[in-house]
């Protein structure tokens, strides 16, 4: 009997083992130095996935800004080209066609945020152009002093007047 109780003592004895080497494999799995080195993978793709949010948060931010640059100057060519069509065309012209007034930028001005302008009065018959300027007259108010030139006539300066609502 001796051989079937140290056969049923080895059984046990390999029951025992199964069962030490299982709890082996769960002591293993919760291995505090396994779950550091987990831990420090996950922190490290974090740190890795916070830059890349940073990163991507600058180049939005930056082409934001380029963005609303070209809008403001794509804003600033459209007015200088309107600009430049009201340039092109007379203001105003007589009906013979010998009389024309073109508004002009006031370069004094040029650089400030609402843009002046002048009006140039253009004599077609002699190719001569001049500009009327306001002044004040003798009692302080707002008067146009006109340029010299040939003979202005009537009818051309009740359009600059008119043009000029004084």
């Amino acid at each position: 009997m001796s051989s079937t109780s140290q056969s049923s003592s080895i059984e046990k004895l390999q029951e025992e083992i199964k069962q030490l080497k299982a709890e082996n494999k769960t002591l293993q799995a919760d291995n505090p130095k396994r779950m550091k080195t987990q831990i420090k993978r996950l922190q490290d793709e974090n740190r890795n996935k916070n830059n890349e949010i940073t990163l991507l948060k600058t180049r939005l931010k930056k082409a934001q800004q380029e963005s609303s640059e070209k809008d403001a100057l794509l804003q600033e060519m459209g007015d200088s080209l309107h600009t430049l069509k009201v340039l092109e065309e007379p203001h105003w012209e007589s009906e013979d066609k010998s009389w024309a007034i073109y508004l002009e930028v006031d370069q004094d001005n040029a650089e400030a945020e609402q843009t002046d302008f002048n009006l140039r009065l253009v004599d077609r018959k002699t190719g001569g152009a001049k500009m009327p300027h306001m002044e004040e007259d003798k009692e302080g108010k707002p008067a146009l002093n006109w340029p010299r030139m040939r003979t202005i006539p009537k009818d051309v300066k009740a359009v600059v007047e008119n043009l000029v609502e004084i």
